[in-house]
């Protein structure tokens, strides 16, 4: 008997009876279900917790079936069919995958021999019966350690279900299935295809929808990711929402991944529409049913900190001013004393060196300049992190210089404070953290394109995830090393900012490059005499 023969109010009311431990035991941790709440939350419209009761009655069922079996005398009016419909409606819900129900691992094992033993002894015949055998074979054929709660499945179960495809094209749960396998296996490309593929006969299906979005999101690599694969991960996503109901589990990430997109298809600019998404999906937090809570996602903790580095840089703007006494500033040295300091000239001085020689001898300078960087492969692996929400803030001091080490779980925020050195496979710049301490930093694996220097241009602010420290040759390569391109985030920064003390909005420009600003005739007599302006300066 399928479930829709059933009485789904009778089913209820036993449900809130029922006393079973093998039925207590299929809610996960504490997470028990408030039957009155749901039913008039489904009531007032909410497809989701329609959907989260009949999930619910599809795991009773099958309890139901099994304990029917095993306690009376009546169990041969109960067919394998019976066992297999219920099986088939409760794993090829939608909200399976969330493990908001999930059976025992003793409940399992006897539900798999009942599989199996209908799998092998039934005349597989192409029909509605076979199709749902196979289907529910295919789930159970999990590979070692893993069970029929989860989404990981063996090459033979994989292969049940692309042979269950050819012969059932229109049946939307072998897509579906195949879809979501692909993608908790990483290979994206195969996941695509099913969920284009299933979208072509069911263009509304909202699980392949996101499946669709999420896919398009992964496959693109870092390295290659151009501004047109941003738009299409952003518009797969508004696909989904469109589609999907306002309290979907799944829509907040979608509004954050579409924020994240944002944030690197027009840094800074993109501002408004982030914090646009980024609402929305606090928003949609906010209709999440009780039973996907609490909503844990990186996504949000990525585009926070995006929030917190625009904030605290706009704030340092304001208190980094050099106060005047009538119309004759202070010295910036005096405000700003570690602008004084021999390190910081030593690297700046350095920096505007290998420019001026790359200027005089470009066609030289790819192998001299920073030679150990490109011979030398990382010692160390940097790796982005697993949870955005544990990232705690370091700056340059608190980074050792003696030996290569990786900052885990740690974000440094940073500025760019000279123009960008361009090579071949790297670049270098020159930044400065919070307390105006001076790193180089070698930026590896970055897509090289026409307008890298607009990029990395002078003021940039820069924040980096796991940040490696390199040490190597102190006169040349030794600095902060970026690998890994999700790892990096580069903003633009505030326009006008003074080559010296690093003021925004200055208002004098260097009358022969006419591409330094000053904010006072102060500043540009420390910055050509103290740091050798005249190394980047020319009229070309």
């Amino acid at each position: 008997m399928a479930l829709k023969d059933v009485n789904k109010e009778a089913l209820l009311m036993r449900i809130k009876a029922s006393t079973s431990r093998g039925w207590q035991a299929v809610f996960t941790g504490d997470n028990s279900i408030d039957i009155d709440f749901y039913t008039t939350k489904a009531s007032q419209g909410s497809v989701v917790a329609a959907e989260v009761l009949t999930s619910l009655c599809y795991f009773f069922r099958v309890i139901e079936l099994l304990e029917e079996i095993t306690q009376t005398d009546n169990s041969n009016e109960i067919t394998p069919m019976d066992i297999i419909n219920a099986l088939f409606d409760c794993t090829a819900n939608n909200f399976n995958d969330y493990q908001i129900f999930k059976f025992p691992q003793s409940i399992i094992q006897v539900l798999k021999k009942y599989v199996d033993t209908i799998y092998e002894n039934s005349i597989r015949k192409k029909g509605e019966e076979e199709m749902k055998i196979r289907y529910c074979y295919a789930r159970f054929s999990c590979t070692p350690g893993q069970t029929v709660n989860s989404i990981q499945m063996s090459s033979i179960g994989i292969r049940l279900l692309k042979k269950g495809l050819q012969m059932y094209p229109d049946n939307e749960h072998y897509y579906d299935l195949l879809a979501t396998v692909h993608t908790c296996m990483k290979d994206f490309k195969s996941a695509l295809f099913y969920a284009k593929q299933g979208l072509e006969k069911f263009p509304k299906h909202v699980n392949l929808l996101y499946v669709k979005a999420t896919n398009i999101d992964c496959m693109n690599s870092p390295k290659t990711e151009t501004d047109q694969d941003r738009r299409n991960i952003i518009a797969a996503y508004q696909a989904f929402l469109i589609t999907a109901p306002a309290d979907h589990p799944r829509a907040p990430k979608a509004y954050y991944h579409m924020a994240c997109a944002l944030s690197k298809l027009i840094p800074l600019k993109g501002t408004k529409m982030m914090e646009h998404y980024y609402k929305l999906g606090m928003e949609a937090e906010k209709l999440l049913l009780p039973c996907f809570l609490p909503y844990d996602n990186h996504e949000r903790a990525a585009i926070e900190h995006i929030f917190e580095v625009l904030k605290v840089s706009a704030s340092l703007e304001q208190l980094n001013q050099i106060p005047a006494i009538g119309n004759s500033p202070i010295s910036a040295l005096n405000i700003k004393p570690y602008l004084g300091n021999p390190n910081r000239k030593k690297l700046i001085v350095k920096h505007r060196q290998m420019i001026n020689e790359m200027k005089q001898a470009p066609t030289e300078q790819g192998a001299s300049n920073g030679q150990e960087a490109l011979a030398c492969k990382p010692k160390l692996r940097q790796a982005f992190p697993k949870r955005m929400s544990k990232l705690k803030s370091i700056t340059l001091n608190e980074m050792s210089s003696l030996a290569d080490h990786i900052y885990l779980e740690r974000v440094i925020d940073l500025i760019n404070i000279e123009e960008p050195i361009v090579n071949p496979t790297w670049v270098q710049l020159l930044v400065q953290d919070e307390n105006g301490d001076v790193s180089r930093l070698f930026i590896f694996n970055e897509e090289h394109s026409m307008g890298m220097q607009e990029k990395f241009m002078f003021g940039s602010k820069i924040t980096i995830f796991n940040p490696y420290m390199q040490v190597r040759n102190p006169d040349t390569d030794t600095g902060i090393r970026n690998d890994d391109p999700r790892c990096i985030m580069i903003m633009d920064g505030f326009p006008n900012r003074c080559r010296f003390c690093g003021n925004a909005n200055a208002q004098l420009k260097c009358s022969i490059c006419k591409k330094a600003w000053y904010c006072s005739k102060d500043c540009q007599q420390h910055d050509w005499k103290m740091l050798k302006h005249k190394l980047i300066c020319s009229d070309g």
